[in-house]
């Protein structure tokens, strides 16, 4: 029991501070999440065929592609190609 309260008292406040980050997050992707689904679902109403037909290939290929396969593309391809994602928000 001793271990675990040490562990607690040591790393604690990481944890705590990740949790804080991971809910950041979580709201920011939602949230943006849900404002790019409806610009594009308002955009593909629109009677202009060639945007309607790129914003179903859009739509199409982030519906098809696995979410591991762009996770593991965005963690490996793009600091390959100096894109680098900052993880402080």
């Amino acid at each position: 029991m001793g271990s675990e309260l040490r562990l607690l008292a040591d790393y604690g406040p990481a944890f705590g501070q990740a949790l804080l980050l991971t809910w950041k997050l979580t709201i920011l992707s939602f949230v943006a999440g849900f404002a790019l689904g409806i610009v594009v679902t308002v955009a593909r109403l629109l009677p202009l065929r060639p945007l309607r037909f790129v914003l179903t290939v859009y739509v199409e290929v982030f519906r098809n592609i696995p979410g591991v396969a762009r996770l593991i593309f965005i963690v490996f391809a793009l600091p390959a190609r100096q894109v680098l994602v900052d993880d402080e928000l």
